[in-house]
């Protein structure tokens, strides 16, 4: 082993547990190959293929093979295996062995796969024969690590948050990547080696809070966080923890009168009220602790169950409706809202104690508008993804630079997009049955232009102005504290002004 053959373990270690959303796997890919100049593909995105065969991925897969044997011969030859230098020789093994079944381990996410089972056992015995392989005590000259199943398990969490995370969200645009880089970091924190270590236990304790304006996929969000959580293995069973049906569930309380809420995620006892004909079991109470619940629209909630909620959140215990026993939510809690919950706060409609409880962990959906501004292209990527829904594959190009051709031309640059990507599928729907879309809010299109003609005509004041002007800046950036170093201003005076700028 040389000093270029340890430096090489080194940022192959930082790959194995780098946010592979985020420019940094980029960089260490190549540093991993010594900037050869292979290609490093860009960041990870709907349109590519995960599973094609990427030059810069196989070239790194065969070094890292070929210096796991050389670290192997370097061991056997009475090489010192310090703390450091285990840590990178283990670091090699976890990324060699998750490459080398991360095919199969793909396939296993479809739970209706016919024989997963008989699948399961074989892609078990795969990674289990090259585990105790490369960690064999006999030349390792230490006790092989505890941890093959935990091991097992984490690799196939990668496997499905990657996937659920890389499909869910269309996108390539800088406000796209950074909410895949954002949804990694709320399954895995920013230090995965430190959550596979301890914190997979514990993670699921804390909320997650989805915020975003409508119709900017904070559902899908949710989904590919709420389907991607740590499920144990059990060699014995030869199974994943948790039914496989129950891991995920979705309740919209906009979706739902305000008497059906309670029972909803509660659950009621018979009796408890007129029409209460059985025991019903709630939506927390059905969730395995390996499974989440994602309330939607939760700064609808009455303030009788925000009291209730809060007391899941602090104690994970509750009680049905009608009931005086104590029962536990056992799952990961998912929330969102269009709202402002702080100025809901102000107003007396929502706890402050109840926000502190849910924003322990936050993501934020970008708005249409802004991802359109940061890369005016995605325009054609999101069209290509609407048209899928409705068309085979290979009659969707026409309709799609039919659609793009005409938004280019009738709606303007800085329209709004009030609706997001649901009113640009509706855009699309119009324009595919009847060659036109007429806006519901004709004054959205054209607000810029009132804007400038009334800084032109003189006829508004300096904070109307500057409140506008912030309001446009945080749009942009979808974050006060970005928002703030681009106007050189304190984050909550543009915070401020901006909400000004939306009471005009």
């Amino acid at each position: 082993m040389t000093e270029a053959d340890f430096e090489f373990c080194e940022k192959l270690s930082g790959l194995t547990y780098c946010n592979p959303f985020l420019p940094q796997r980029i960089q260490l890919e190549k540093e991993c190959l010594g900037q050869k100049g292979i290609g490093v593909e860009e960041v990870w995105h709907m349109g590519m293929d995960p599973m094609s065969s990427r030059p810069t991925l196989k070239a790194i897969k065969e070094k890292a093979a070929f210096i796991l044997m050389k670290f192997q011969c370097w061991i056997q030859g009475g090489g010192t295996l310090d703390d450091k230098k285990f840590r990178l020789y283990e670091d090699l093994v976890t990324f060699h062995i998750y490459h080398l079944v991360h095919e199969e381990l793909e396939s296993l996410i479809d739970v209706n796969l016919p024989g997963r089972k008989n699948k399961l056992k074989t892609t078990w015995g795969h990674y289990s024969t090259a585990y105790e392989k490369h960690f064999h005590p006999a030349f390792l000259g230490r006790a092989t690590p505890p941890g093959k199943e935990h091991l097992f398990a984490c690799s196939y969490q990668v496997r499905r948050a990657f996937s659920h995370t890389f499909g869910f969200l269309a996108g390539r645009s800088k406000p796209a990547v950074n909410l895949r880089a954002s949804i990694w970091q709320s399954l895995f924190t920013h230090d995965p080696r430190r959550y596979r270590q301890f914190l997979y236990k514990t993670l699921p304790l804390h909320t997650t809070l989805i915020t975003g304006p409508s119709g900017t996929g904070k559902e899908l969000v949710a989904r590919a966080i709420g389907k991607s959580g740590y499920q144990a293995f059990d060699p014995v069973s030869m199974s994943f923890e948790g039914d496989d049906q129950l891991l995920y569930t979705e309740l919209n309380l906009s979706a739902l009168p305000s008497t059906l809420v309670e029972s909803e995620l509660f659950g009621h006892s018979k009796g408890s009220f007129t029409g209460a004909l059985k025991d019903r079991v709630g939506r927390l109470e059905a969730c395995p602790a390996q499974g989440s619940v994602f309330i939607d629209e939760i700064g609808e909630i009455d303030e009788s169950i925000q009291v209730k909620l809060l007391r899941v959140l602090q104690g994970r215990t509750f009680q049905r409706v009608g009931e005086n026993s104590n029962r536990r939510f056992l799952g990961k809690c998912l929330a969102a809202t269009n709202r402002d919950l702080e100025k809901e706060i102000k107003e007396g409609h929502f706890r402050r104690d109840l926000y502190y409880r849910l924003c322990s962990d936050q993501v934020r959906t970008p708005s249409l508008k802004s991802i359109l501004q940061s890369e005016p292209d995605e325009l054609l990527t999101f069209l290509n993804h609407i048209a899928r829904k409705s068309l085979p594959e290979e009659a969707c190009e026409a309709p799609v630079m039919e659609a793009e051709a005409w938004i280019r031309k009738n709606i303007s640059k800085n329209y709004a997009w009030s609706g997001n990507f649901r009113e640009l599928e509706q855009c699309f729907n119009n324009l595919l049955i009847r060659g036109d879309y007429q806006p519901s809010s004709l004054d959205s299109v054209s607000t810029n232009d009132s804007w400038l003609e009334g800084v032109n005509n003189g006829v508004l004041t300096a904070d109307e102005v500057l409140n506008v002007y912030c309001k446009r800046v945080f749009d942009r950036y979808q974050n006060y504290e970005e928002a703030g170093r681009a106007l050189s201003m304190d984050p909550r005076t543009v915070k401020a002004r901006a909400n000004k700028a939306c009471e005009r």
